[in-house]
Formats: C-alpha cells, sequence, structure tokens
C-alpha cells in the first residue's frame, strides 16, 4: 500500500515572496528547484504529482546586530 508520509523532500533557503503562497505557487517554487538546482530531467518531473506541499511555519531569528527581529526563510514540504 502506498502512503503518502513514506516520501518527503525538503527544500531549504527559498525565501517567502508572498503574505500567502497557494500549494500551486509552492509547487512551481519546487518544480523550478528540482530542476534547475538540483538538474532532475524535467521529462521525469512532469510525471510526478505532489500529495501535499506546504511551508512549516516560520520562526523568528533575534541574532541580527542592531536587536531587530526578522523572520526566516522556512521550509517547504513535499511529499510525493
Amino acid at each position: 500500500m502506498f502512503r503518502c508520509s513514506e516520501y518527503s523532500v525538503l527544500i531549504h533557503g527559498v525565501p517567502i515572496t508572498q503574505n500567502s503562497e497557494t500549494s500551486e505557487h509552492l509547487e512551481k517554487i519546487a518544480r523550478d528547484v528540482i530542476v534547475n538546482k538540483l538538474r532532475f530531467p524535467s521529462e521525469k518531473l512532469k510525471e510526478a504529482t505532489f500529495c501535499n506541499i506546504h511551508r512549516l511555519p516560520s520562526r523568528k531569528d533575534t541574532t541580527q546586530s542592531n536587536g531587530t527581529s526578522s523572520t526566516k526563510a522556512s521550509l517547504i514540504v513535499i511529499k510525493h
């Protein structure tokens, strides 16, 4: 039996580009990263379907020298 939770991909370091990113937008970003950064063949990726794609909640980073906090880019999680 196939369970989506058995196969996951985590993508780090992708900045948040919108206030509310849709799963379609995140899928486009993820496919772009997989093809362009990981050099995965786009023909094979077209066959892939993602069961779920979302960002983990972001966390605050208070290590800036001026004392202000900034939001770090949160992980994108893909369940295939």
